[in-house]
């Protein structure tokens, strides 16, 4: 399930002066955040969702959906061709992790 694109280079240093550590985690060491404590878990309003490193949009809030695990879930993303989904079968009912 893994899509072929451009790869984003970042300078790792300004990373870490710019993200919170949890982010950095996050984006950049494929840490995950403690289910039901993000703050777009429960967030609803209308609007795009961005890479916070390169801000790219990546989805619409009318594709976000309650998956009952604990994070944001999207049925869809905005643009295919600007984003790499790979298959994670370690967590229950998690189908699709985002890489870009």
């Amino acid at each position: 399930m893994e899509n072929k694109t451009e790869k984003v280079s970042v300078n790792k240093e300004e990373l870490k002066k710019r993200l919170t550590p949890l982010q950095y985690q996050v984006t950049q060491e494929a840490a995950t955040e403690r289910p039901f404590t993000g703050c777009y878990n429960k967030h609803y309003e209308k609007g795009i969702y961005r890479c916070i490193v390169c801000q790219q949009d990546l989805f619409s809030s009318d594709t976000k959906y309650d998956s009952g695990c604990g994070w944001p879930a999207f049925n869809d993303v905005l643009d295919k061709g600007k984003i790499t989904l790979h298959r994670d079968a370690s967590i229950p009912g998690k189908k699709n992790l985002l890489l870009r």
